[in-house]
């Protein structure tokens, strides 16, 4: 008579034969590295395993190394998802520059922003055995084209923000002035047009416009992570600043001398125009223009009423107060503008305005 421990490996051995007769090599093998534990769990009995006995209990058997090799077939479609985006990532390339005072902006997508892209999506998920050198000579094809495409979009949707406040024309590029600001809805910052894609809360999330498998999603996921990213950039939080703004905007740009809707960021720096605020204690405010943008921003968020300020290149003592400030300069501009006079009234005044230059009473070498 067999003894129990024969009768629960031979009802072993029956069923590891079936299932190798079935395909389950690998499966097998890797479950012999627990001693079969998931196995014997289901093979419980005291008399040797017959057909009939076989036909009863094979679908839980089944079922256990299916489950292994479907769980094999995600990780190797997971690792040749990953290699794929690695591969993405080469063509793609690198995360911008943090540098804020940089306004120059080729709005090209980043890798977070390529991913969600159809057209990608379903070459990167090809389940197909394509060879890498393949992948990457059909991604250096259509990846040119689909970034003019993703460019030229979001500018459209820039904008369109901006056209209540400032209708484009063919002469003039709205997101090329450095009239071209944004009200971010999520941190109620204000957003100049070049750093309008670097800004973190238009990047919280992916939203893919078709539905992924869970392995791309969590693929894109760990790569992005990788590379500390934030994820695709999206328009859905951003708003065109309020009017009354827009039009204060336009009155410290005109204060250069230029046209508020033509004049860009580095003709701003490079003019050096400073905004003055004096107090009643007769002391002055100096900014540098875009701070002081940003300042009529904190002031209409808390709703203060207008304020009067005279633009011009600051005097060498006034420069002093503000160390960050340029003291290379020798003419001094003022032109001053009553935001009151200028609410509710059409832009086209804020152009107008132009200072008048006199020597510079600082400066010994002029």
């Amino acid at each position: 008579m067999l003894q129990q421990h024969e009768i629960k490996q031979d009802r072993l051995n029956f069923a590891l034969d079936k299932l190798w007769e079935m395909g389950y090599k690998s499966e097998i093998d890797y479950l012999s590295l627990m001693d079969y534990k998931p196995l014997v769990k289901c093979l419980r009995g005291k008399q040797r395993l017959t057909e009939r006995g076989w036909n009863k209990i094979s679908h839980k058997l089944i079922a256990i190394v299916q489950d292994i090799r479907d769980e094999e077939i995600q990780l190797q479609r997971m690792e040749k998802l990953r290699e794929r985006l690695k591969s993405l990532r080469s063509l793609v390339g690198g995360p911008w520059s943090k540098s804020a005072w940089s306004s120059k902006v080729d709005y090209e997508p980043r890798f977070e922003d390529v991913v969600v892209i159809l057209e990608v999506q379903r070459l990167i998920e090809d389940p197909t055995d394509m060879q890498p050198a393949q992948l990457e000579k059909t991604l250096s094809a259509l990846l040119p084209v689909l970034s003019k495409r993703w460019s030229a979009d979001v500018k459209q949707q820039l904008t369109d923000l901006l056209e209540p406040l400032a209708k484009p024309t063919e002469e003039t590029n709205i997101l090329a002035s450095a009239i071209a600001f944004f009200a971010c809805t999520k941190c109620n910052d204000l957003v100049p047009h070049h750093l309008v894609l670097r800004h973190d809360c238009l990047r919280s999330e992916c939203l893919y416009p078709n539905e992924p498998s869970d392995e791309y999603r969590s693929a894109v996921d760990d790569a992005i992570c990788w590379d500390a990213g934030k994820g695709a950039w999206s328009i859905s939080r951003l708003a065109a600043p309020p009017a009354r703004l827009h039009t204060k905007v336009a009155a410290i740009l005109a204060l250069s001398g230029r046209d508020p809707f033509q004049v860009t960021w580095e003709d701003m720096s490079r003019l050096d125009v400073y905004v003055t605020y004096p107090r009643p204690n007769g002391r002055i405010i100096v900014k540098v223009w875009h701070e002081a943008i940003k300042y009529e921003w904190k002031r209409e968020k808390r709703g203060d009423a207008p304020c009067v300020f005279d633009g011009r290149v600051a005097p060498k003592a006034e420069r002093a107060r503000k160390k960050h400030l340029d003291c290379s300069k020798t003419k001094k501009f003022q032109g001053s503008c009553c935001l009151l006079g200028l609410h509710g009234q059409n832009m086209s005044r804020a152009a107008t305005l132009r200072p008048s230059f006199t020597p510079d009473p600082y400066n010994t070498k002029q």
